[in-house]
């Protein structure tokens, strides 16, 4: 499989037909296969070959720590809900667009995953987790998950993502 990233890469690089010596299309086939969304995909397909030296260190590390996480923790790493938002965030950029229940129950969805990834990590209980991934965690330390905006999203939704019959005083007295 050929991006854009590779083609461009490839002038680049010594020899020229490294993507082909180094096997690339078969280990991004082989990368495809293992990922859980349409998101994982996308991102997987923008993979290319690195040859800067310390973003490949700092790529192993992340790696390395990520697998010693899965093999090692008790507490299972939250995995569900990577769902592409790409339609919803597009929308949300329309002046007076509106979100399906559906679209607005996706971004309850990642938003709930995205919030269990940061208190992983986040606390004094898991202060450890820190100390033990520290490159993991660089990449969730910047994040930050409204609260409220969970909990607004939680009274008008329900657990399958249909609008609560106790969502407004007007539904409640239907």
């Amino acid at each position: 499989m050929k991006t854009a990233n590779s083609e461009k890469l490839k002038s680049n690089i010594y020899p020229k037909d490294i993507f082909d010596k180094l096997e690339f299309s078969k280990v991004l086939d082989l990368l495809l296969a293992k990922c859980r969304s349409s998101l994982g995909q996308k991102l997987a397909q923008k993979t290319n070959i690195e040859i800067n030296p310390s973003v490949i260190e700092k790529k192993l590390r992340q790696t390395h720590e990520f697998k010693q996480m899965l093999q090692f923790e008790a507490a299972e790493f939250p995995s569900d809900n990577y769902l592409d938002l790409d339609e919803e965030l597009k929308l949300l950029n329309v002046d007076n667009a509106v979100l399906t229940e559906q679209q607005i129950f996706r971004v309850y969805l990642v938003l709930q995953t995205v919030s269990a990834i940061v208190r992983y990590f986040s606390g004094t209980t898991n202060s450890t987790r820190q100390e033990v991934y520290p490159n993991i965690f660089h990449l969730c330390e910047p994040i930050t998950v409204s609260k409220q905006l969970l909990n607004f999203i939680k009274d008008i939704l329900d657990e399958n993502g249909k609008v609560r019959s106790d969502a407004s005083p007007e539904l409640s007295r239907i």
